[in-house]
């Protein structure tokens, strides 16, 4: 009798682990809402973050952790926290490599690139975009390969690379062409218009400058 009672409780310890790794499950889902729900401040939602990442490095589930800690990312954004935002990148860049990723890689290095951008910091932002870029084309993400070439494209027109950075805006637009006209893929359109005519303005060809602000008037509408 005490064999079978211990052969029992010996069964139930699995299922145990399982209801408790579900249920730590459940709390990181329910965290990771309300760290991007409009019901609580940005502050509120940058603690249930920290906690859903906290959490997620206890289950220790890879997936888990790198979609949380995306979150996090972009809680310590708002909140202005960038040497945080940078930090946490680098780690998803990580590990998302070891997992072999290749969208979570190429996420990792757009905000990476766009940290280096924002600090001034030109030729690692642009080197972070191109690698960004290519993987992005590698796995047909056109919408973010065409935002990462926007990107490159503003770096080299501050650089005065004004044929590098039509060339890349022209690809980008090719890219978008195609695809379904959301507000998104509009905006994203408007910004390469206003590139490309902001280049012009540099090389002093108004009238190709005028051409493009009338399609941007053209897509305001």
């Amino acid at each position: 009798m005490f064999r079978q009672l211990l052969l029992f409780a010996l069964l139930l310890i699995p299922i145990g682990l399982q209801a408790q790794r579900a249920q730590l499950l459940d709390s990181i889902l329910d965290l990771r809402t309300m760290a991007r729900s409009d019901n609580y401040s940005q502050e509120e939602q940058l603690v249930f973050a920290k906690r859903a990442s906290e959490l997620s490095y206890k289950l220790g589930v890879d997936s888990t952790i790198l979609k949380s800690d995306r979150i996090l990312s972009g809680n310590y954004l708002f909140l202005d926290k960038y040497e945080d935002y940078k930090s946490i990148n680098l780690k998803n860049l990580d590990r998302a490599r070891q997992l072999n990723d290749s969208l979570t890689i190429a996420y990792a290095l757009h905000q990476l690139a766009w940290y280096y951008d924002y600090n001034s910091k030109y030729d690692s932002a642009y080197s972070y975009y191109y690698n960004a870029q290519k993987i992005y084309s590698a796995i047909g993400e056109k919408h973010e390969q065409a935002g990462a070439l926007l990107n490159m494209a503003i770096i080299q027109e501050s650089e005065s690379d004004f044929v590098g950075g039509e060339k890349n805006v022209i690809e980008a637009l090719r890219l978008i062409e195609p695809l379904p006209k959301t507000d998104n893929i509009v905006d994203t359109k408007w910004s390469l218009n206003n590139q490309l005519a902001i280049i012009a303005t540099r090389l002093k060809q108004y009238d190709v400058a005028i051409e493009y602000y009338h399609k941007n008037l053209e897509l305001a509408k």
